[in-house]
């Protein structure tokens, strides 16, 4: 009873009770939903931070230099306005190419504007992003 117990612990209550998928092994170079949604919860709230309707730095130096650098597209086409920012970052995230969700994120973590609170949040899910990526890729230091 208790082995049964600590295994329902992880399960959400529709799993638990089979009305939804149990949690299943990823396949190579896939991200999972939970990864993804954790992500984007923190890239949302830490770009939102500065109030207002518009991008405020890092962000603004952070996501531009992304724009032109990493998606190589001009300058000019650079929208700082917040909806168009989210819909952006969101895309890379929930792309289902692992390598956007990365490039992305790797990105952002080489600037040396990135806020802390992204590093800091990065390196809580380091097992989650570790597992996704089959571990081949991480190191102790990633």
């Amino acid at each position: 009873m208790d082995n049964e117990f600590s295994h329902r612990k992880g399960l959400t209550f529709e799993q638990a009770e089979g009305a939804a998928p149990l949690p299943s092994q990823l396949k190579l170079k896939e991200v999972s939903d939970d990864l993804k949604a954790k992500m984007w919860q923190v890239f949302h709230m830490s770009i939102d931070e500065g109030g207002g309707e518009f991008i405020v730095d890092p962000w603004d130096s952070i996501l531009r230099n992304h724009h032109v650098e990493r998606l190589l597209k001009p300058v000019d086409t650079f929208s700082k306005w917040k909806p168009d920012v989210f819909s952006e970052v969101k895309k890379d995230l929930f792309s289902n190419n692992y390598l956007f969700f990365f490039g992305f994120i790797q990105h952002v973590l080489r600037d040396r504007r990135c806020p802390e609170f992204i590093k800091q949040a990065v390196r809580g899910h380091h097992r989650s992003i570790c597992h996704s990526r089959r571990r081949r890729y991480c190191t102790k230091g990633t």
